[in-house]
């Protein structure tokens, strides 16, 4: 793939942003309420060739080029043929602004709201992401042992859903390795909720992510 180029957004983008902030879980609404979001930049990063004209229509698709027909899934059920087309999803921008972010830091870490599941689900045992569970919410989590990993990417497709997905990246105040196993309380939640730094939002009807990135 080629490389992406970044382009900062307007005030439809923020919007966009603190919509899917105000759809989320504990930690989002520490996030709206302690965090001045009016206080950054939106960026996103398309592939060099992308066509940008929509660039502003942040619920719709079609940016990227078609994934190739050797990877599409074909079904055949009872005679009933169906062809199901992957979603083309740009990952660059977003993983190597997290590994930049990881990276720069011991403290560092990224939470991702995981919207549609609770602690009980069968299926949290099969996935490989890291997990932290709060009362019935469920967290995926990176942090800096997974850096210039495919755990990045990985977790970010076992997090999102169909309808919104939201992850931040933020620190705790000192270093702490084996935060995993430290209880996700209220009171933590919070204080990652006020160190947050970047947060990640998906868009493009899934192809792409949006990023608000804080004014320092």
């Amino acid at each position: 793939m080629n490389e992406y180029k970044e382009i900062i957004l307007g005030s439809e983008a923020l919007a966009y942003v603190k919509r899917h902030v105000s759809f989320g879980l504990t930690l989002s609404k520490y996030v709206q309420e302690n965090v001045d979001l009016n206080n950054g930049t939106v960026a996103v990063g398309f592939p060099e060739n992308a066509d940008t004209k929509r660039i502003n229509n942040f619920d719709s698709g079609g940016f990227l080029a078609t994934v190739p027909e050797e990877d599409w899934v074909h079904l055949d059920n009872d005679g009933q043929k169906s062809t199901l087309v992957p979603v083309s999803v740009d990952f660059k921008y977003v993983t190597d602004t997290i590994n930049s972010f990881l990276a720069s830091d011991e403290r560092n870490c990224a939470l991702f709201e995981s919207s549609i599941s609770k602690p009980s689900d069968p299926y949290l045992k099969r996935l490989q992401s890291k997990i932290w569970v709060a009362k019935e919410e469920v967290y995926n989590i990176l942090n800096r042992e997974l850096l210039f990993s495919d755990a990045i990417e990985r977790t970010i497709r076992e997090t999102r859903s169909s309808w919104v997905f939201v992850g931040y990246l933020t620190s705790f105040p000192e270093a702490k390795q084996d935060f995993l196993k430290t209880e996700l309380t209220d009171g933590i939640l919070l204080l990652l909720a006020k160190r947050v730094e970047k947060i990640i939002v998906g868009a493009y009807d899934n192809e792409s992510f949006l990023i608000w990135h804080k004014t320092i």
